[in-house]
């Protein structure tokens, strides 16, 4: 990401939006051999997924957020 690393921006959206799904995902970085997916737990990734995954891996990680916050989205209605 060009002007904000994605800790950050991890860091921010579950600060201003608690209940809201986020699926970390990385493939490295910058940094050399850090463990960005571990630390993206620690501050509160729902689901994190390393560099290559499977469309499967993908589309379980994205079902299981939606159904984890689909009371959030019915109590909106």
């Amino acid at each position: 990401m060009p002007r904000k690393e994605g800790l950050e921006t991890l860091q921010e959206i579950k600060s201003e939006f608690p209940e809201t799904g986020v699926i970390a995902i990385s493939g490295g970085g910058r940094l050399g051999n850090v463990d960005f997916l571990s630390a993206a737990e620690l501050l509160g990734a729902d689901a994190v997924l390393a560099k290559p995954f499977s469309e499967d891996q993908i589309l379980k990680c994205v079902n299981d957020c939606l159904a984890s916050t689909k009371h959030l989205i019915q109590k909106s209605y």
